[in-house]
């Protein structure tokens, strides 16, 4: 059976053209050609079909293939892994399906469908013990603690990628119980070890540092020894201008380009304050939340969610 290390280079296999830069609308891992995802949604501009061949080139490596996403909020770090996860997940049932496969074809079928991106959210209050296991009561009918294992290692085990996002909003004791998987894709737990498939992947995600009261995404600065067991690091940045333009031009066809073009020059602007160390601006001002904002401007601005933002829009 081909495992993911041994799939071909993700490309694209077809373009259309778009309101101001090419959209892709197929992509290829090795000879198998999967149509442009209806969810979860990602237009694929340029930007985005090269951070996907990106992340996809450091996770089909032999080895060392742990993979570390830094990028602003809102850039659409989570939203691209997710993405090339559905990816993955239909080259592999396509394998399968055409015969790629031979006789382990069945069972490649059933690891695809039960493949998932599994994304762990962390924060401040997250606990060594939930990294690894789940502690319950009545183990086999007895008034004692019992153990299973937990999403992450389950995960690990089943072959599917972990995604750790925000792991800098921790402390290094939580870290630290990922050092045996992130170096050997194992973990060793009242006295057994737990061995993972070899084409689980972890995928770490990090809001860029900020000093204290500077900004709404304080994440802490990682030890150098941790962030080295990520071999593979991947910065994702905001759409150039063109290439976001037509992303939100997707989600609001009839909002006129104008307004779309003063929408994206405001939040650069904003952007900019907000990257400098001595901004006042407390958080940025993301495609997410410009995705929110476009398709309600027909409607009137006093519904919008980001109405202040909006008017601003209109005023400049």
């Amino acid at each position: 059976m081909h495992g993911l290390s041994t799939m071909g280079p993700l490309k694209v296999a077809a373009w259309c053209p778009g309101r101001r830069v090419p959209v892709a609308t197929s992509l290829k891992i090795g000879d198998i050609e999967i149509p442009a995802l209806e969810g979860p949604r990602l237009l694929l501009v340029p930007a985005n079909v090269l951070y996907l061949q990106q992340m996809w080139d450091a996770l089909r490596m032999p080895g060392r293939n742990n993979l570390l996403i830094t990028g602003e909020s809102g850039s659409g770090k989570t939203v691209l892994v997710r993405y090339l996860g559905e990816i993955y997940r239909q080259a592999l049932i396509k394998r399968a399906v055409e015969g790629h496969e031979g006789p382990t074809g069945s069972h490649t079928t059933a690891r695809a469908l039960s493949f998932q991106t599994r994304i762990l959210t962390f924060h401040e209050n997250l606990r060594r013990s939930d990294i690894t296991e789940r502690r319950h009561y009545g183990e086999s009918g007895e008034d004692k603690t019992g153990w299973t294992m937990s999403d992450v290692m389950d995960g690990m085990v089943a072959g599917d990628w972990n995604v750790l996002s925000e792991i800098n909003r921790t402390g290094e004791d939580v870290q630290a119980e990922f050092n045996e998987p992130l170096e050997n894709k194992s973990k060793s737990l009242h006295q057994q070890v737990i061995r993972g498939h070899p084409d689980s992947r972890f995928i770490a995600t990090i809001n860029p540092v900020k000093s204290e009261g500077r900004g709404i995404y304080e994440g802490k600065v990682m030890s150098g020894e941790f962030v080295n067991r990520f071999t593979n690091k991947i910065h994702i940045r905001y759409l150039p201008p063109d290439q976001e333009f037509e992303v939100l031009k997707s989600y609001g066809p009839d909002v006129s380009d104008l307004v779309i073009d003063r929408l994206i020059a405001l939040a650069n602007d904003i952007r900019r304050d907000y990257a400098e160390e001595h901004g006042v601006v407390p958080f940025p001002v993301t495609t997410r939340a410009l995705i929110r904002v476009v398709p309600v401007l027909p409607r009137g601005l006093a519904r919008a969610p980001f109405a202040v933002l909006a008017e601003g829009v209109l005023a400049r």
